[in-house]
């Protein structure tokens, strides 16, 4: 018998959720998906034209460049899953996360040095690394697998740009007595 991988188990989670009546997706049914699916689910805020590069598959490599230690720092895996939230709108897309890369950005240069070697894959548009010029942390997560998706509504509040939910230490112990 084939085993579901996390992506499609999160995407027929998503597909079951899909109904006019269902209204927008609460924060504490992702945690529940990821504690029902065991592997940690994340929400990236996208913006354009970045959000459509990923869909196109001409972005294969989701950056984050931050001045502070934040999410997903540290706290994304292979085999996480991630759904692409459009800046101020719905999700529209999911993928797999393949593989990570983290590295603090503690000499002159390494963010410059960093882009270069990934540029392909990051696609980033003329001048955007400049932005992030006093960026002291890089989390480069490659993708697989990126599916679109009918939009989902989530009720999401505030500004942040990246949400993690990890299987709780109850259901992942739960888990190891089966």
């Amino acid at each position: 018998m084939m085993t579901m991988s996390a992506l499609t188990r999160i995407q027929a989670l998503i597909e079951e959720r899909q109904s006019p009546e269902a209204g927008a997706l609460k924060l504490e049914e992702l945690q529940a998906w990821s504690d029902h699916v065991l592997v940690r689910v994340h929400v990236a805020v996208m913006v354009e034209p970045y959000l459509a590069k990923i869909q196109r598959g001409d972005k294969y490599i989701e950056s984050r460049l931050t001045k502070v230690n934040i999410v997903p720092f540290d706290r994304a895996r292979s085999g996480d899953v991630i759904l692409f939230k459009r800046s101020g709108g719905a999700v529209v897309a999911i993928a797999e996360v393949a593989t990570v890369a983290f590295q603090q950005l503690s000499r002159p240069g390494a963010l410059n040095q960093l882009v270069a070697q990934h540029q392909e894959g990051l696609s980033y548009e003329s001048g955007y690394a400049a932005t992030k010029c006093e960026a002291r942390y890089a989390s480069l997560l490659w993708l697989r697998d990126v599916k679109p998706i009918a939009p989902l509504l989530i009720q999401k509040r505030g500004r942040q740009a990246w949400l993690t939910f990890e299987p709780t230490a109850r259901t992942r112990a739960d888990a190891a007595l089966f």
